[in-house]
């Protein structure tokens, strides 16, 4: 195949984001136009089941298409080394001609610095912060002033911009809407800095909506009626349980009228 007809690959991975907190699975206040529109102009997939839903798993996972049995990132234990060894599918796309990049969070392991596969790295180190982060750019790390996604999204939209006569493949993984948090080599964490912050601009998008409440009535948005019982497991952590066909029914009915409350760690 020409290298004019070799598709592009971007990738955005949001941290943290409930499968239920959309505007599209019909949140009664969320505000996401662009992933709404993302939605309804290509396709939803509403019975995505991952058995680890834990952060540096899951992200090997994405850029491996392994079990973590199979790559080894089995928890959030600091795996800096080993996550230079991941069979990362960016490596192979450099092999083919592509020009790569990873623009954001990539927690395997605590150290920022580039890993193999990528022609361009930005990065941070553990779960970065919200606020006048440190970056890793390139290999060189300082602090940078301003609001993490949108200093993310600026790395991102200037590599796209970039002119090129190669294809390209973009991983795009925002911090958001990960609250701020510190994670020793242990895998232990520390939410002592403090919840998750809007960008200043944002602060009062949401001011006077109330809590989201489970509804009494099943009647869910038609986008989301077809869920099985697997997702509402995957994103809350818990085991998907041998439920009857009835109350199974019931979790298709209702997954994306699911009570707001916390989120596990991640």
């Amino acid at each position: 195949m020409a290298a004019s007809r070799k598709p592009n690959f971007l990738i955005v991975l949001i941290d943290d984001l409930r499968f239920d907190e959309l505007g599209i699975c019909g949140h009664p206040y969320m505000k996401t136009p662009n992933i709404d529109r993302i939605g309804h102009e290509g396709a939803m997939f509403t019975r995505a089941f991952h058995t680890t839903p834990l952060c540096s798993p899951n992200r090997a996972s994405i850029l491996t298409g392994q079990y973590a049995s199979r790559h080894g990132i089995i928890d959030n234990v600091a795996r800096d080394a080993h996550s230079h060894r991941l069979p990362n599918y960016h490596v192979v796309l450099q092999k083919l001609g592509y020009e790569t990049a990873h623009v954001g969070k990539w927690h395997m392991g605590n150290s920022g610095g580039p890993r193999p596969g990528y022609d361009r790295w930005v990065s941070f180190p553990g779960h970065g912060s919200i606020m006048n982060p440190v970056l890793n750019i390139d290999g060189e790390e300082r602090q940078h002033p301003g609001y993490i996604t949108d200093l993310l999204n600026a790395h991102a939209v200037e590599f796209l911009r970039k002119q090129r006569s190669k294809p390209f493949a973009l991983f795009f993984a925002h911090k958001a809407v990960h609250p701020d948090a510190y994670q020793a080599a242990d895998g232990t964490i520390d939410f002592k800095n403090g919840g998750y912050l809007p960008a200043p601009r944002h602060a009062d998008l949401y001011k006077g909506s109330r809590r989201w409440r489970r509804p009494a009535s099943s009647t869910t948005p038609s986008s989301c009626s077809s869920a099985t019982t697997a997702i509402s497991s995957a994103s809350t952590g818990s085991a998907p349980s041998a439920a009857s066909p009835t109350k199974r029914a019931s979790s298709r009915r209702s997954w994306c009228a699911i009570q707001r409350g916390s989120k596990p760690a991640r």
